[in-house]
């Protein structure tokens, strides 16, 4: 069964228990009294508002569209019955308008749940359509066109504020998926300045101008490190890079002592405790406190 013949079906059940609700006292007719005017205006109101709760939980109504409706609803109906109905119940010889007054609720009421639904609801959304689609989650392919516009859009954004540091993060986190490390140290150089603070951001930035160096920390990326550690000595990418740096240089003593400080600040048993793990005993071997098996 598809998504749109169980609406209909749940949508048609609805409709045909709330107009048996209002026909009854027609099939069943009885010489009693009428419904007041606030009886028909509760009936309304449950029936409007058993649609809106419909369309909720089917998600053709947005939560806040929901909330939006039903306040709107609820208010129409106690300025309604806000002043008291004072008319005497209808004899039987006054029936008659009473009951054409329900059998032309009996129609309109259906019609206008549809132009409800077709106002607040969303009927499209129940239609598949796989040429319109992009993937199984119904996401429109994104294309590399539309990729670059929105970095070039978010690389505008920053350069307006230099200072907007996650603009900046998300910015770099670009560059490097799109492997543009040169864009990415250049964006970091703008802002530089506001970077002065955070130890997160610095050992990244540290990170890529040695990237952009081949690898070689000496100079800029040295620089940027030992200003990253001064912030936060327990900075996780600062200690790595640190390490790395020293072990380039073959200051084993020094590496050890970075990624020894690292390791124990890594959950146990992770990936990253495992790597770190492995680079520690690569520093020990170099120093002969170990031999390699």
């Amino acid at each position: 069964m598809t998504a749109l013949t169980a609406f209909i079906l749940c949508a048609l059940a609805v409709l045909v228990g709330c107009v048996l609700w209002l026909i009854r006292p027609l099939v069943w007719a009885r010489v009693q009294a009428s419904p007041s005017r606030q009886s028909l205006n509760t009936a309304i109101y449950q029936e409007e508002l058993a649609k809106l709760k419909l369309d909720l939980s089917t998600g053709l109504v947005a939560a806040s569209a929901f909330e939006e409706a039903q306040t709107e609803l609820m208010a129409r109906y106690l300025q309604d019955t806000q002043a008291q109905d004072q008319a005497q119940p209808l004899t039987t010889s006054q029936s008659k308008p009473a009951r054409a007054t329900l059998w032309t609720m009996v129609v309109l009421l259906p019609l206008s749940a549809v132009c409800i639904y077709l106002v607040l609801g969303q009927p499209m959304a129940l239609v598949r359509n796989p040429e319109a689609q992009g993937g199984p989650n119904n996401t429109p392919a994104v294309t590399q066109a539309d990729i670059e516009r929105m970095v070039s859009a978010l690389a505008d954004k920053v350069a307006q504020d230099p200072s907007n540091l996650e603009g900046l993060a998300m910015l770099v986190r670009s560059y490097k998926a799109l492997g543009r490390m040169q864009e990415a140290e250049r964006a970091y150089d703008r802002s530089a300045l506001h970077l002065q603070n955070n130890a997160t951001m610095l050992s990244d930035y540290a990170d890529v101008a040695a990237a952009n160096a081949q690898g070689v920390f000496t100079g800029k990326p040295q620089q940027l490190i030992d200003q990253a550690l001064r912030l936060d000595p327990n900075d996780l990418m600062g200690l790595w890079l640190a390490g790395t740096a020293a072990f380039d240089a073959k200051q084993y003593p020094k590496a050890l002592a970075h990624w020894e400080r690292l390791f124990k600040l890594l959950p146990p048993q992770s990936e990253d405790a495992k790597v770190i793990g492995q680079a520690i005993e690569r520093v020990k071997v170099q120093m002969g406190l170990i031999t390699k098996p």
